[in-house]
């Protein structure tokens, strides 16, 4: 899987994630890379992961709440939800 597949992916599962909150409020970066790497085929590190969101927080895709010291300790959401 190229990398941009990557990225797409972690978005798509994000937005899935929201769709199930009542309040589509902030998630568990530690939740969303779960939710990514339990449901893709090949297996990568969760640190792996917390750099693409971490990329993807940084190139303002994702929102994020609290300092990001791990993944357990922040929260994002996507931009466009509100």
């Amino acid at each position: 899987m190229g990398e941009w597949k990557l990225y797409k992916y972690i978005i798509k599962q994000a937005h899935k994630l929201h769709s199930e909150q009542k309040d589509h409020g902030f998630m568990k970066t530690a939740r969303l890379i779960g939710e990514v790497i339990g449901n893709l085929d090949q297996y990568f590190g969760d640190e792996f992961f917390e750099y693409r969101v971490r990329n993807l927080i940084m190139n303002g895709v994702f929102e994020i709440s609290a300092v990001p010291k791990g993944m357990r300790f922040y929260s994002v959401r996507v931009k466009s939800v509100l």
